[in-house]
């Protein structure tokens, strides 16, 4: 059997920004917007609308990428969900996790008119379990890195910026797909394959009939494998037998990560009061 540790991170903080409350209600609904915003969840649906903060009402849970690089080390990727929880005229909640169960999370975003001003208020909860469950063999010290530098490094800057204007630009994506095909497995792989050769970090997605499955790749290499239909996920060997099996005809896109969007804690950005942090 197999020990595993757990730890739970919360982090909160309060903001004073300028209204309305109706736009920035508007950009923080969108799921696709949100994930942007914290710059390290990579949506791998199709967007439907605008990236300038009209909501795109995604149904039921969504396919992610987890993606971090701590400091000093190599860049990970992990499969997982996000959804939008709950929406009212005061704020909005998200949830989310891991396919193989180590990280789940829950962020709560409240706005609170004050005069012309916007009190916003954002909390973040994690339960991480480790060591062999999210981004491999990082430790849950790194996790709780990852929790805090979202917060500090993405959510903060991008709402203490923020100014009430409508329209504002799109954030930078960060999965750029580079090749996409369809037809048989044995015929598009190889193609896929000379596409990875010389990517720091992507992914490669395979599916078939709503069943995905998917390789990270790091430094021109696959990785890591993973597949997912339904209720039932696997990693690793049982992964990719699955997904040797999808057919007759299946879709396969080639993705990179964008290095910046992966990148270790932003430096310049510490003016800000430390996070109220509770454990």
């Amino acid at each position: 059997m197999i020990c595993m540790k757990a730890a739970v991170s919360k982090y909160s903080t309060e903001l004073d920004i300028p209204g309305p409350t109706g736009e920035l209600l508007g950009e923080i609904s969108d799921p696709a917007r949100f994930a942007d915003i914290t710059g390290h969840i990579l949506l791998l649906e199709k967007r439907s609308g605008s990236a300038t903060g009209t909501p795109d009402y995604f149904p039921g849970r969504l396919d992610v990428v987890y993606a971090y690089q701590p400091c000093g080390k190599s860049a990970s990727l992990a499969l997982g969900w996000m959804e939008r929880t709950d929406l009212t005229q005061q704020g909005v909640s998200y949830r989310g996790g891991t396919y193989d169960g180590s990280l789940t999370w829950e962020v709560t975003i409240e706005l609170y008119p004050t005069g012309g001003w916007i009190r916003l208020w954002l909390s973040v909860a994690a339960l991480w379990r480790a060591p062999s469950g999210y981004l491999g063999s990082e430790s849950v010290a790194d996790m709780q890195g990852l929790i805090e530098h979202i917060m500090r490094d993405h959510m903060e800057p991008y709402f203490g910026s923020y100014t009430g204007a409508p329209g504002r630009s799109a954030l930078k994506p960060g999965l750029i797909a580079l090749y996409t095909a369809e037809g048989r497995l044995d015929d598009v792989v190889f193609t896929a394959l000379d596409q990875v050769d010389g990517l720091r970090v992507g992914l490669v997605t395979v599916e078939a009939d709503r069943i995905r499955g998917a390789f990270t790749v790091y430094d021109g290499e696959v990785k890591d494998a993973w597949f997912f239909s339904g209720s039932e996920a696997l990693r690793g060997d049982g992964a990719v037998n699955k997904i040797a099996g999808l057919g007759p005809l299946v879709r396969l896109s080639v993705y990179t990560a964008d290095a910046d969007v992966l990148g270790c804690r932003l430096k310049g950005r510490g003016s800000r009061p430390p996070l109220d942090k509770s454990t």
